[in-house]
């Protein structure tokens, strides 16, 4: 009997383990927000109002009062700053059936960056629990797993991102000539814009 109990206590936690370790991939990937400077920022849920509102100013030229037509995907990102050093970029939607000012469009691609242009960016970007500053491929690969652009026969080295998809989100993990992460963006996906 106590043989019994001694397994069955093994089995349960193993399978515990696996629970929380499969549970953590999980989470890695399919996270639905970045936070940046300790805020966080649900891809398609947040606002430019509110980015800005923690403290990033839009790049110069960008008025947050401008007019999005209803149904609109800019087409371009819109840098933000901190401080005057570019902290992260935003793509804006507008999927409402009516015009919205800028400010108050849907953050509809957030990138984050720990370089830009050799430069090191002014904020602090946390995705899937994890500071990825600094990171290489391989630790990237381990935080995350490998990416959904690489079958098995695929060199990582060859890879100038890393991509994720998720349910309703795509993350891309971009690096330099050296293999250390520059950006990551996180974008929403299934939006109906443009129409």
């Amino acid at each position: 009997m106590n043989h019994l109990k001694r397994y069955l206590a093994t089995l349960c936690a193993a399978l515990l383990c696996l629970g929380i370790l499969s549970g953590c991939s999980a989470r890695n990937s399919s996270d639905n927000k970045m936070i940046l400077d300790g805020h966080k920022y649900p891809i398609g849920q947040c606002t430019v109002k509110e980015l800005t509102d923690d403290g990033l100013t839009l790049e110069e030229g960008v008025d947050p009062e401008q007019t999005i037509p209803a149904g609109t995907l800019l087409a371009h990102p819109i840098l933000l700053l901190k401080e005057g050093v570019p902290g992260a970029s935003v793509v804006a939607a507008n999927p409402s059936k009516t015009d919205l000012p800028l400010s108050q469009c849907a953050v509809y691609a957030l990138t984050g960056f720990y370089t830009i242009d050799g430069t090191k960016g002014a904020c602090q970007v946390i995705y899937g629990g994890t500071d990825f500053e600094g990171y290489d491929r391989e630790k990237v690969e381990k935080a995350m797993g490998r990416p959904d652009n690489a079958d098995k026969n695929t060199d990582l080295s060859t890879l100038d991102q890393f991509q994720y998809a998720g349910a309703n989100y795509a993350a891309a993990f971009s690096f330099d000539d050296s293999g250390i992460i520059t950006q990551i963006q996180l974008e929403r996906t299934g939006y109906k814009v443009n129409r």
